[in-house]
């Protein structure tokens, strides 16, 4: 027998019949209501009618998988002229499939790679279903942007309510009077500030309409408290955006799925795990590859929708590797850390206790700096090396003045060394990092150098003013490689685009560029170079 109470779903079935049960993911024993019981959400809802239905208390969980199929059908029917929804702005093809297919499922993953328009589609598809209680959780860096969006393409009677200055306190309450004044609102915030208290009891008391999980990779890890509260939001419209549903590993997705709809893959992450990696290594707790790639990918596509990036046609992009050599001291320092983990800086003797602390001196070093403990302990940095340095000043005395350039880094010393060299050939510089936000500044025009950290600089912003970027120094990640990239080659672009990549030759710098091209598990892989046989 199956029925409702509240927001679960419950199967009670004879004994020999609880493998069946079991079977579906997630399943939990009541022994109280001697019944197992699933989230009452559409996913599960069919897996459990498919069981042991049917049962007329799940109509309304099966209906939203029909939808859900239709959608589908619709999309794939490419039914892009027939199908009328309200728009500010002309969409492209791609752009209006996307939207019919949010607006006629109840979760959605839009799967869009970075430039081509999701905000868009979000916004066109709330209009459609006439959302009245919106509610946008995105990075930090993105929260303007939203606001800058749905001047140009959403609905005027909708109001956009960032809250991105303050306590969290303070803007619990911002909240709760936009929801309570306003007929039409979206309220925009971070991830991060969800985990507040007082915004935590806010943001959980609202039934909303739709909650918009902008850049949904951020919410991958399984057991982050954040990826965790996210599943717990109240919305009937669920839609994640993102270029890049799996950034470090198929595994990448359960965090995601679980916030759009924990039906599909189960509440489980251990029993996923085991479904689709292979686990060995120390303690059975590593994972050495992965399995059922075809089901998850199949499983994926029951809410997915994915749209690549050559659906654009943009100008051409070239990437450009600027050789760098190490010299005289700089070689010794590096050799003598990548051979017997230890170097030595004037007076201070720098060691690395593993191959991952080993990795990031190496990259240090190429990027031109070394931490060292002063005599009261304190950390300060030394220069190792002058050879970044030099090309980057090359670079700038090769480029017209006044020529806008965005120049990427990994370290916060190389931002600071990045703008000091812009600085002495005379350029206006700004930066964009954890600590510095000066993209008004760059937008209006003020600022020719932009000295962008990867982390902060690869979602949500468009720095296509400039058709030359600058890699000073890499990080490990490749979805923020491409992301960062796809912030300058990207629609509104309109001229030939150049990448130049600093490569110190012979060096760890080469090996991440190489991972990066292969698509690569970047730490894995230079490890398993760097590391002594």
């Amino acid at each position: 027998m199956i029925f409702v109470d509240g927001d679960r779903v419950y199967a009670q079935c004879p004994f020999n019949e609880n493998a069946r049960a079991k079977g579906i993911p997630g399943a939990r024993w009541n022994p109280k209501r001697k019944a197992w019981y699933w989230p009452l959400t559409p996913a599960f809802a069919w897996q459990v009618n498919a069981e042991f239905g049917p049962c007329e208390d799940l109509s309304e969980q099966l209906a939203a998988v029909s939808r859900r199929r239709e959608a589908r059908r619709v999309v794939d029917a490419n039914l892009h002229g027939g199908y009328k929804y309200a728009f500010e702005t002309p969409p492209w093809d791609h752009q209006r499939r996307a939207t019919v297919y949010a607006m006629l499922t109840d979760a959605c993953l839009l799967d869009m790679w970075m430039g081509t328009g999701k905000t868009k589609c979000v916004f066109d598809a709330i209009r459609a279903r006439d959302h009245r209680r919106v509610l946008v959780l995105c990075p930090k860096s993105v929260i303007d942007v939203w606001e800058r969006e749905h001047r140009k393409h959403g609905d005027p009677t909708l109001k956009v309510f960032p809250l991105s200055t303050g306590t969290t306190k303070k803007r619990a309450g911002m909240l709760k009077f936009a929801v309570e004044h306003h007929k039409r609102v979206a309220v925009v915030m971070n991830y991060e500030a969800v985990l507040g208290d007082a915004m935590r009891s806010a943001v959980l008391d609202v039934e909303w309409d739709a909650v918009i999980y902008d850049e949904i990779h951020r919410i991958k890890a399984p057991i982050g408290k954040t990826s965790k509260l996210c599943a717990k939001i109240k919305a009937a419209h669920r839609i994640g955006l993102t270029g890049t549903p799996m950034p470090h590993s198929p595994l990448d997705v359960f965090g995601q799925y679980r916030a759009l709809d924990p039906g599909v893959f189960g509440t489980s992450f251990v029993h996923f795990r085991s479904e689709y990696a292979v686990m060995g290594g120390y303690e059975g707790k590593q994972v050495l590859s992965f399995k059922n790639q075809d089901r998850l990918r199949a499983k994926m596509d029951t809410l997915r929708l994915h749209v690549p990036g050559d659906v654009l046609d943009l100008p051409e992009l070239q990437v450009v590797d600027v050789d760098v050599k190490l010299t005289g001291d700089a070689a010794r320092r590096y050799a003598e850390m990548e051979k017997e983990f230890i170097t030595q800086v004037g007076e201070h003797v720098i060691t690395a206790s593993n191959a991952l602390a080993k990795l990031l001196k190496l990259q240090e070093i190429t990027s031109g700096f070394l931490y060292v403990e002063d005599e009261d302990g304190e950390q300060v940095q030394v220069q190792a090396s002058t050879a970044k340095i030099d090309a980057l000043s090359e670079f700038f005395e090769d480029l017209p003045h006044g020529e806008p350039v965005v120049v990427f880094a990994r370290f916060k010393h190389d931002l600071a060394a990045i703008r000091e060299i812009a600085e002495k050939h005379d350029r206006t510089t700004g930066e964009l990092s954890g600590s510095h936000d000066d993209m008004a500044a760059w937008h209006r025009g003020d600022v020719d150098v932009l000295a962008v950290q990867i982390q902060s600089g690869g979602v949500g912003i468009d720095l296509t003013r400039a058709r030359y970027a600058v890699y000073y120094s890499m990080g490990y990640s490749l979805g923020e490689y491409q992301q960062s990239i796809a912030r300058i080659h990207r629609p509104g672009q309109d001229r030939a685009t150049f990448i130049y990549r600093l490569i110190a030759t012979g060096t760890v710098d080469r090996k991440i560029a190489r991972a990066l091209e292969r698509r690569e598990d970047i730490v894995k892989s230079i490890l398993a170079e760097i590391e002594p046989s």
